[in-house]
C-alpha cells in the first residue's frame, strides 16, 4: 500500500527541518556527502498472536528490504532516512483459539545513529552503531479464513482443519482441509471485535544497533537490527477489547527487523580526502574570503586582485568595461573606443597602418585578402581585438639541470613559466593574448638588463619560436610587476626523474625545475598572499599530492615559511633553530597518496581496430582492460597490483601463456605512466 497524504506531510516536515540545519551546517563549512544503502533481511512481530512460540522468531519471519540514505553530521553522528517494505505475520494453533493474519507494511522516517568513533581507533574496520529515530507506517492486515476453494476452516479438538464445525448436525461428513496460507481477508472489514474501521496507519520509534564494516575505500557492509516500537495495538486487529478468546493484552504491537545491507558513497574519492587539520582554518576561511575588498567572494571572483576602489560588476567581480574593448574603465585611456576595433593594452584603438604591418610581417594571408578579412582572421570574430595566439617573453634557455640561484629567482617572478622540449627547459615569463603588450614587457626587461629577452609563441607542432616584432611600437606604461614582493608557490614534490604531464593532468600553472642536486621539483601557482596558495596546497591534497606544500620566493632567494609567514625574522637563535628543523620535516612528508598508485601489465596497444583473433587470446586470459591513451592508442592490460613485484610475476605467467611482449607499466589515478614513474612517485 502507497503511503497517503499524511505520511507524506510528515516526511516533508522532516526533511524540511534536517535540510535547515544542513544549510546552516553547510554555511560552517560542512559538505553533504550523502551514503545511500540498501539491505535485506527479517520481519518478525511481536503482539497478541501467538506470544512466546517459536514462529515469533527472526529465522522463520517473513523478509523485509530497507533502503537509507546516510548523510554524516560530523565524526561520530550520522543523520539517516529510511524507507521499509514487507510483511510480518503470526499463526497460533491451540484448543482454545485459532488465529492468524499477515500484514503489509510500508514504513518511512529518520533516525540518529551514533558510532563511537570518539572512542575507536581512525583504522578500525569494523564500527559499532546505535540509532533512534522517529517514522510513520501503513499496514494492511488480513486473514486465511477459507482455503482456495471457498471452504471456511473448522479447526477440530483433535488438531485437524475440516470444513463443517466440530458440533455441525453432519460432522461425520465432514472433510479434512488444507491451510493454502493465502491471506483473503480484510481483518479490519471483517469487524469480529466491532471497532470499526480504525487508522491502518501510524508512528513508530525505532530503536538499533548494530555495526558496520568497511570492505573497501566507499563501500562498507552493515549488519543490524532494529525494534519499531510502534503506537498502535491493531496490527493483527486484536487488542484487549476484542471480545471472546480474541482477547488480547493491553501493550502496543511492534515489530524487529533484523537485516544486513550494502553502503556506498556517491562523494568522489577526492571529496573523501581529509584535509589535514592544519590546513582547516585556511579552508574555512577561503569560502568567505574577499582578497581584493571589491565585495564579489573570491570563489566567486573571476578578477581576484581589482584594485581598492575601482567599481566593478558584483556578479563577476571585473571591473566595468563600458566600450568592451576588452581594457577596464581604470585602465582604459580611450574610453569610447569604437565596437570591433582592436586596442593595445591601454584601451587606445591600434592604428591600421600598424595593423597592416602586424599582418604582412606573420603571414597574415594570401594576395587579395581585405583589411576586414585579415582582421577577423588573427583578432577572431569577437570584439577588442583579441587573437587567439597567446605571447610569452623568452628570458631563459637551459639542457640539464638549472642552478640554484637561478631556479629561485625564476620562482620568484610571479609570472614565470617553464617549457620541456627534449632535454631543453624554456624559461618565459608573461602570457599576453596582445603582441604590443608582450613587445612591451620584452623592451622593459631588456632595460633592466636580460639581454637575451625575445617574443615567443608557439608553432603549429607546440614548440614556442621566435617572433618577429620589428615594427611594433606598443605604448610604452608600466607593467603590473611587483619586484622585491614575496612571491607564494605549492611545491607538489621532487623527483629524480622528469615526470609524465598526465601525471599532473589537470594542473594548467604547473613550472617544473630541474636542479643540480638531481631532483627536478614541480610546482604550482603563483600567489602575493599566503591565504591563496594553502587553498592551492588543499586542492593538491585531496588530488592525492599528500606531499604538497607552500613556499615563499623573493628576489631570487627561496624562503622557508611557517603558519604562512617567513621563518628566520625572529633572531632568537633557538626558535630560529627549531622553525628550521620543523622546514626540514615538512620537506620530508611523502608526495602522492599511495592508493592512487598501481601496477598493470601491458599486453597490447592498438591504433586502428583489433584483430578478431586478438581479442579472443585476451578473452582467454581473463581480467583484460581497455584504456584511451591521449595519443588516441587503446591500450589493453591484464590484472591490477599495488607493488611492481607482483606485477612482474604476472608477467612472467603471461609470458607462459604465449604472450612474451608484455610489460608492466604504471598507473596514476587511472591514467596509464611508465613503471619507473610509477616506481618513483611511490618514494618517500
Amino acid at each position: 500500500m502507497p503511503l497517503n497524504k499524511n505520511h507524506f506531510y510528515i516526511l516533508f516536515f522532516v526533511f524540511f527541518f534536517f535540510g535547515n540545519i544542513f544549510a546552516q551546517e553547510e554555511n560552517d563549512g560542512v559538505i553533504i556527502k550523502p551514503t545511500i544503502g540498501i539491505g535485506a533481511g527479517m520481519l518478525t512481530y511481536y503482539g497478541d498472536i501467538s506470544k512466546n512460540q517459536k514462529e515469533n522468531s527472526s529465522i522463520v519471519s517473513r523478509v523485509g528490504f530497507d533502503i537509507r540514505v546516510t548523510q554524516k553530521i560530523n565524526s561520530y553522528l550520522d543523520l539517516n532516512f529510511n524507507a521499509l517494505f514487507g510483511k510480518i505475520g503470526a499463526n497460533e494453533k491451540s484448543l482454545t483459539r485459532n488465529l492468524n493474519f499477515e500484514s503489509k507494511i510500508t514504513a518511512g522516517g529518520v533516525n540518529l545513529s551514533y558510532n563511537f568513533s570518539n572512542f575507536l581507533s581512525e583504522e578500525r574496520i569494523a564500527e559499532p552503531y546505535i540509532s533512534l529515530g522517529l517514522e510513520s507506517f501503513e499496514f494492511l492486515s488480513k486473514t486465511d479464513l477459507v482455503d482456495a476453494n471457498g471452504n471456511p476452516y473448522f479447526y477440530w479438538d483433535d488438531g485437524s482443519i475440516r470444513n463443517l464445525a466440530q458440533n455441525d448436525v453432519n460432522a461425520e461428513n465432514a472433510i479434512r482441509l488444507q491451510r493454502d496460507f493465502k491471506y483473503e481477508s480484510d481483518i479490519r472489514t471483517l469487524n469480529k471485535d466491532n471497532f470499526g474501521k480504525y487508522p491502518e496507519r501510524s508512528f513508530a520509534f525505532p530503536v538499533g544497533a548494530g555495526v558496520n564494516i568497511r570492505v573497501w575505500d566507499r563501500c562498507s557492509f552493515r549488519l543490524g537490527t532494529t525494534m519499531h516500537f510502534t503506537f498502535t495495538d491493531y496490527l493483527e486487529g486484536v487488542t484487549s477489547k476484542s471480545v471472546g478468546n480474541r482477547v488480547g493484552d493491553s501493550r502496543n504491537d511492534k515489530f524487529l527487523f533484523t537485516s544486513f545491507a550494502l553502503s556506498y558513497n556517491l562523494s568522489s574519492k577526492e571529496d573523501e580526502e581529509e584535509i589535514p587539520e592544519e590546513d582547516a582554518a585556511d579552508l574555512l576561511a577561503l569560502g568567505n574570503a574577499d582578497s581584493d575588498g571589491d565585495g564579489t567572494k573570491d570563489m566567486n571572483d573571476k578578477c581576484a586582485g581589482t584594485p581598492a576602489g575601482v567599481p566593478v560588476d558584483p556578479a563577476t567581480g571585473c571591473p566595468l568595461d563600458d566600450d568592451k574593448d576588452g581594457v577596464p574603465n581604470y585602465l582604459d585611456l580611450e574610453l569610447l573606443t569604437g565596437a570591433g576595433l582592436p586596442v593595445d593594452s591601454s584601451g587606445v584603438a591600434i592604428p591600421d597602418s600598424l595593423l597592416e604591418a602586424y599582418f604582412s610581417r606573420f603571414g597574415a594571408g594570401a594576395e587579395g585578402e581585405g583589411f576586414d578579412t585579415l582582421t577577423k582572421k588573427h583578432f577572431g570574430e569577437k570584439q577588442a581585438g583579441l587573437v587567439s595566439k597567446r605571447y610569452y617573453v623568452k628570458v631563459g634557455e637551459y639542457s640539464g639541470d638549472i642552478p640554484e640561484d637561478v631556479a629561485n629567482m625564476i620562482l620568484s617572478i610571479p609570472d614565470a613559466q617553464t617549457w620541456q622540449e627534449g632535454n631543453r627547459t624554456v624559461i618565459t615569463v608573461g602570457d599576453y593574448d596582445k603582441l604590443p603588450d608582450a613587445v612591451k614587457r620584452a623592451l622593459q626587461l631588456a632595460e633592466e638588463g636580460v639581454k637575451d629577452a625575445a617574443v615567443v609563441s608557439k608553432n603549429k607542432k607546440g614548440n614556442l619560436e621566435k617572433v618577429d616584432s620589428k615594427g611594433i611600437n606598443p605604448v610604452m606604461g608600466s607593467i603590473n610587476d611587483t619586484p622585491g614582493e614575496l612571491v607564494y608557490r605549492v611545491q607538489i614534490g621532487a623527483f629524480s626523474k622528469n615526470l609524465s604531464k598526465n601525471i599532473f593532468d589537470g594542473i594548467t600553472d604547473l613550472v617544473s625545475v630541474p636542479g643540480e642536486d638531481g631532483l627536478t621539483r614541480y610546482y604550482s601557482g603563483s600567489f602575493k598572499e599566503y591565504k591563496g596558495a594553502a587553498g592551492r596546497k588543499i586542492d593538491l591534497i585531496t588530488e592525492g599530492f599528500e606531499g604538497a606544500f607552500v613556499v615563499g620566493f623573493k628576489d631570487g632567494k627561496k624562503i622557508p615559511l611557517k603558519d604562512g609567514k617567513p621563518m628566520g625574522e625572529n633572531n632568537n637563535k633557538k626558535s630560529k633553530a627549531k622553525d628550521e628543523k620543523e622546514a626540514a620535516v615538512e620537506n620530508k612528508q611523502g608526495v602522492v597518496k599511495k592508493d592512487y598508485i598501481k601496477f598493470r601489465v601491458q599486453v597490447g596497444a592498438y591504433k586502428k581496430e583489433v584483430p578478431s583473433e586478438v581479442l579472443a587470446q585476451y578473452a582467454d586470459l581473463g581480467n583484460v582492460e581497455q584504456k584511451a591513451s591521449p595519443e588516441g592508442v587503446t591500450l589493453y592490460t591484464s590484472g591490477i597490483f599495488s607493488d611492481f613485484e607482483s606485477a612482474k610475476k604476472h608477467r612472467e605467467k603471461l609470458a607462459e601463456k604465449g604472450i612474451p611482449g608484455a610489460f608492466v607499466v604504471g598507473e596514476f589515478k587511472g591514467k596509464i605512466l611508465t613503471a619507473q614513474e610509477a616506481i618513483e612517485l611511490l618514494k618517500k
